[in-house]
């Protein structure tokens, strides 16, 4: 992670998460850049050497004031969406809570009241107030939403105050989240949910030309090992163990077709022939964090 800091920052642009392809610097990034750094950081942090924490703090620090000096809008703009496509009007809690965790681990690290007037900020852009309606007997639409979890489950920890709205996210993305696996552990990438026949008809996310399937369910397991304990009364951990112990190498990717007679469009057909980073790196936590909470 000093490396990819270190890229942007040999180019001027300090505290920018590029994605560092090939191992070298490029001008494109993604929420995911920051969030699964953040994650990452925050499992290690507690348990790292003096030296590695030193140089943890300062690079959570330089993440958290590039975002606040570009007022979290990607520097060169998002693939085909050029910089200010994505102002405050279109933010709400599904940006908030990719930066409020890295924004809390910058205050813990430094003191500066400026990284709790950021939060503020935050709050009152999306609304303390707010609840997600958990999933009932209507119909609702379902989507591989994961981050929605896991990043409130930092949130839990760091902002107990707000728990009600941590937990009110969890729960409605748990709740929809699991009608979307799949026999094989894996997950549609869009569908709709019928609760009253229990039925699941797949849609078309809006690329791949189909409905089409991801092994990157193994993030939603993950999720559902770290949220298990605040919900006792949800059996996360069999859902978990049921994407565990169905995905394999063949299905560990990014995108695949729904089924062996579907052919995706061909931009995307050597996704479904790649090992994923994602599905392989989320698989791995979910089993061995399971094992150290001791749910199998």
């Amino acid at each position: 992670i000093r490396y990819i800091h270190d890229l942007a920052a040999a180019e001027g642009e300090r505290g920018f998460l590029c994605k560092p392809y090939g191992g070298r610097y490029s001008n494109q990034t993604s929420g995911d850049q920051v969030q699964c750094v953040v994650v990452g950081l925050a499992a290690y942090r507690p348990i790292a050497l003096p030296e590695d924490r030193t140089i943890i703090d300062t690079l959570i620090r330089s993440f958290a004031d590039h975002q606040i000096e570009t007022d979290y809008d990607a520097l060169h703009g998002y693939f085909s969406y050029p910089p200010g496509t994505w102002n405050w009007s279109h933010k709400d809690w599904g940006d908030a809570i990719i930066y409020l965790p890295l924004l809390r681990l910058a205050w813990n690290s430094s003191g500066d009241v400026k990284y709790l007037s950021e939060m503020k900020r935050w709050y009152d852009h999306c609304g303390l107030d707010k609840r997600w309606p958990i999933p009932g007997d209507e119909p609702f639409r379902g989507s591989a939403a994961y981050r929605s979890m896991y990043l409130p489950a930092l949130l839990m920890e760091f902002d107990p105050d707000n728990h009600e709205l941590w937990r009110s996210l969890i729960l409605s993305t748990f709740r929809k989240c699991k009608t979307g696996i799949r026999d094989d552990g894996s997950s549609w990438y869009s569908w709709d949910y019928d609760p009253k026949s229990d039925t699941v008809s797949p849609r078309d996310p809006g690329w791949g030309g189909a409905p089409t399937c991801t092994g990157r369910s193994a993030i939603f397991a993950k999720a559902c090992v770290e949220t298990q304990r605040w919900f006792p009364k949800e059996n996360m951990i069999a859902v978990a163990r049921k994407i565990l112990e169905g995905l394999d190498e063949n299905n560990m990717r990014f995108v695949m077709a729904a089924s062996k007679n579907q052919k995706l469009s061909p931009e995307w057909q050597v996704e479904s022939r790649m090992l994923d980073h994602d599905s392989l790196t989320g698989w791995l936590w979910a089993y061995w964090e399971g094992r150290w909470r001791g749910y199998w």
